[in-house]
């Protein structure tokens, strides 16, 4: 009886993919695999920029093929996910176009494909997503939602702003507090957005187009998960303006963010004054 067990249990074993595991096991093998993949981001953009970045970034992912196991996913993806930030901070602190292979939703399809290839179910694949962020510093392996997941609610009352149209959403431009509220959230976003919530906060500026450019943390958000942060500037020229910055990327999965983009709809705020149609 005994040996007919160990047979079945081995057998069992067997039947697991490469990768399959779960708790403790997986997180450890994601911390393992994310410190080497940062690590050698580090030395690839010191010696060959963020083009040697993404030839390491496809090699990595290419190798999935021979060796499927979580650590392995996990380096690729730091590796990736290290390497778009990167890039992001680039375009928005120095104006540089950004890298088209880590432009758009591209991470996140990578990241997918490596999970499929090392055979991740879909409970693994939410695990690894908020293990690799907890690795990379960007999230809380824990997934249930604290305190921080609600967002900043101010009363309308209290602003003394413009009536702005932001992407079918009505919005208040509060120059002299520094924020752009939601006043009147579109339907589409109304169940995750209400009135009063901030999507902008920085510094004061003045209503005349020649004051300093406008700088400060907009906010991605997405229903049960901590708004986002994200740096964003620009420059007010009254009618219209806009803000702009490496937007984060969130997991179709869970809350991590698991990349940046500039091409998103969030990585340009564009805000169009409505105070003469009223």
């Amino acid at each position: 009886m005994r040996l007919a067990a160990s047979v079945l249990t081995i057998a069992a074993m067997l039947t697991l993919s490469p990768a399959a595991m779960a708790g403790p096991d997986l997180s450890r093998s994601v911390s393992a695999g994310a410190e080497r993949g940062a690590a050698a981001f580090r030395g690839i953009y010191g010696e060959s920029g963020i083009s040697g970045a993404a030839e390491a970034v496809e090699t990595c992912y290419g190798s999935l093929n021979r060796t499927a196991t979580v650590e392995k996913l996990a380096e690729c993806a730091a590796l990736d996910i290290t390497a778009a930030n990167v890039d992001g901070q680039a375009v928005a602190s120095l104006g540089v176009p950004a890298y088209p292979f880590f432009s758009g939703p591209q991470l996140e399809r990578r990241v997918g494909t490596g999970m499929k290839v090392a055979g991740l179910t879909k409970a693994e694949r939410a695990a690894f997503d908020r293990a690799i962020m907890a690795a990379l510093g960007g999230g809380e392996e824990e997934p249930t939602p604290s305190s921080s997941t609600k967002a900043e609610v101010v009363s309308l009352n209290s602003l003394d702003g413009l009536p702005y149209d932001h992407n079918g959403s009505e919005m208040i431009v509060d120059a002299g507090k520094g924020v752009i509220v939601y006043a009147k959230p579109k339907a589409s976003i109304a169940g995750t957005v209400k009135p009063g919530t901030v999507l902008y906060r920085g510094r004061p500026w003045s209503l005349d187009p020649r004051s300093v450019p406008i700088r400060g943390t907009a906010f991605v958000y997405k229903k049960g998960c901590a708004p986002a942060p994200y740096e964003v500037r620009g420059e007010y020229r009254g009618q219209g303006f806009s803000l702009s910055g490496a937007a984060p990327v969130r997991s179709k999965t869970s809350c991590a963010i698991t990349g940046v983009t500039t091409s998103s709809g969030n990585a340009r705020l564009a805000f169009e004054s409505t105070y003469m149609d009223e």
